[in-house]
């Protein structure tokens, strides 16, 4: 189960002024177990449209078997819902989630619970890398209504798409007693559930809105940033938080970023001691190289084993970015291996790059890839192992070991041939967006060394023949599904960009000022942005600026572009320059309460105004 930091009690103080609106869903309600029911359980899955079994989506297509027939999102579930007046039940998750895995394994496969949702719910399942639009809108109430996110996420909606109750990983006995309770309590008050619940979430969303009055001081917002991540930092082990550690790359890119604007000892101090802890720590693969997306322990050990293709191209780049201003040779050694890494376990024939490696080994244990066993060790190792490695965590007899003392590259070749006897699945989504990503990383690192040029070359080339689709496709594999959202166009382009800056490919710096003014058309209304269209959930109103989260904000990265794109002389469409000068006149002034999860925007807009840029 996946926590994100926060400042859970502002937003819960929040949520409790409107929670009282929902009726209570404490009600007992009845077991039905009729035969007629069970029957309709085991039903063949049918949905019109999209089959689960046939979806590019790795997660969907596991859950085609479960006795909850779930629907695809993309086969209209609310229309359904409304028709029938059933509430639904909604899941988000994703492949390479452990917690994910075991909801399926321990909760969707009940056959009680299915009797349950198939007849009294429209039962709708996410994938959160392909739904981004309805995952957000998930944590967002997870975040009002628990004071944490993460996944995976349960949660009934109206039939309108607002969120009512949510669950992190729940046990197939409270998830059926829950539903069983709401079932009860919908059927005599559904029209007024649906009605109270509607301007609960209106309230909610425009306590979460900044307010209307508009600030431009930079100075400002860079004060609000750099108190609120003093605030946050771990002095002690690096990073932010005092849980659980996530390594908040956008954060550290734009402390980077105001360091090399600025020169200042403090930022720097932190920046190094930062990276240093995350190094000597587990958040990297010892084996390997990978960059693992958290550790479960504040001084960065026992990692969560999932890895994410976002998670590698922004940790390397971000190392890249540290060995050459800090002054740090063993940041751009494991920037190396990071991609070195993505190019060996996340490529494809075409060039692109699969979206994930999953925390599941093929024996269904979390990690077990990455944790051999004693008796694994001693035949590989021999009956000197212990003294050939260090212990970074043991989970009863199996070990994650560290390569130490003079055979260490031995030892670790050794391990890597243990690792070969076995498999993680891997994601196959071809995410367009965090394919730009991957491309910006491997760009940097061609500047360290030649043996990148082929793998950034070939994803360069896959990337410029799919922009010039009329529309950018979501999945570079599903041309007729879902069109990319914001962050597909913008990462896309940030990825040309950095490609054209280290090769000079004509037709790649071509292509970036079109996709800016592509994803302004379709994203930017005239007063914000929208990260795409919601399909399960009610949609979002757009946002002056959309925040950081694990990813740099797509709207943020969009103004830094088109500032790049004028810096090196190229000219901007009229749109873009338009919608250039309505972002910097002015942002409301409550987004400088939240501005640690504006990092980007704050590095851009300190960046501009170093450089004159109006």
């Amino acid at each position: 189960m996946v926590s994100t930091w926060s400042n859970p009690s502002a937003r819960l103080k929040r949520w409790s002024r409107v929670r009282a609106a929902i009726p209570s869903l404490s009600r007992r309600g009845k077991v039905f177990t009729t035969c007629t029911a069970w029957l309709a359980a085991a039903l063949p899955i049918m949905t019109c449209g999209l089959d689960l079994a046939d979806h590019p989506s790795p997660y969907l297509r596991d859950h085609a078997s479960d006795p909850v027939r779930w629907m695809a999102p993309e086969n209209e579930p609310l229309v359904k819902a409304r028709q029938n007046r059933l509430p639904v039940l909604v899941s988000s998750g994703y492949l390479s989630c452990y917690w994910c895995y075991r909801l399926k394994q321990d909760t969707f496969n009940s056959p009680r619970l299915a009797v349950l949702a198939n007849r009294d719910y429209v039962p709708v399942m996410i994938d959160r890398e392909m739904h981004g639009v309805d995952d957000r809108l998930l944590q967002a109430f997870m975040q009002r209504t628990r004071g944490f996110g993460g996944w995976p996420v349960v949660a009934i909606l109206t039939p309108d798409g607002d969120p009512i109750q949510a669950w992190p990983f729940i046990s197939a006995n409270d998830l059926t007693g829950a539903l069983e309770r709401f079932s009860a309590t919908w059927q005599d008050n559904g029209r007024v559930i649906t009605a109270e619940v509607k301007e609960v979430n209106r309230s909610a969303s425009l306590a979460d809105q900044p307010a209307s009055d508009l600030t431009a001081e930079i100075s400002t917002l860079l004060s609000a940033f750099l108190r609120q991540t003093g605030d946050a930092s771990d002095t002690e082990f690096g990073g932010f938080g005092k849980a659980e550690k996530y390594p908040y790359l956008p954060q550290l890119q734009a402390m980077l970023d105001l360091h090399q604007l600025n020169p200042s000892e403090a930022i720097a101090g932190f920046t190094r001691s930062t990276i240093q802890q995350m190094l000597a720590g587990d958040l990297l693969d010892p084996v390997e190289g990978g960059v693992f997306r958290y550790t479960e322990n504040r001084d960065w050990t026992a990692p969560h084993f999932e890895q994410m293709l976002y998670t590698q191209a922004l940790a390397s780049r971000l190392l890249l970015r540290a060995a050459n201003a800090l002054g740090e040779r063993g940041f751009a050694e494991a920037a190396g291996r990071i991609l070195d890494n993505m190019i060996t376990h996340y490529s494809t024939d075409s060039g692109l790059m699969v979206a994930a490696l999953s925390a599941v080994g093929e024996d269904g244990i979390n990690g077990s890839y990455y944790l051999p066993s004693k008796r694994d060790l001693v035949i590989s190792l021999g009956d000197n192992w212990a003294s050939r490695i260090t212990i970074r965590q043991q989970v009863e007899d199996r070990i994650l070991a560290r390569p130490v003392g003079p055979l260490s590259e031995v030892t670790r070749q050794a391990l890597l041939g243990l690792r070969q006897k076995s498999d993680r699945p891997r994601d196959d989504k071809l995410l367009l967006s965090w394919n730009g990503l991957a491309l910006s990383a491997l760009s940097h690192g061609l500047a360290l060394d030649a043996r990148f040029s082929e793998p950034a070359s070939k994803l360069a080339n896959a990337l410029k023949a799919l922009s010039e689709n009329t529309t950018l496709p979501l999945l570079a594999t599903f041309p007729s599904g879902p069109e990319a959202d914001l962050a597909g166009y913008v990462y896309t382009a940030t990825g040309l960009f950095d490609w054209w800056q280290i090769s000079g490919d004509a037709a790649a710096i071509s292509r970036v000022a079109d996709l800016l003014e592509r994803a302004a058309d379709r994203y930017h209304d005239g007063n914000g942005w929208r990260q795409g269209r919601a399909l399960v959930l009610a949609d979002p109103a757009s946002l002056a600026m959309l925040p950081d989260n694990q990813l740099p904000s797509p709207s943020a990265e969009w103004l830094r572009l088109a500032d790049a794109l004028a810096g090196a002389g190229f000219d901007i469409p009229g749109q873009v320059a338009e919608v250039s000068r309505k972002m910097v006149s002015g942002w409301p002034q409550a987004l400088e309460e939240e501005a640690f999860f504006h990092a980007t925007l704050a590095s851009t807009l300190v960046t501009r105004r170093l450089l004159g840029i109006h």
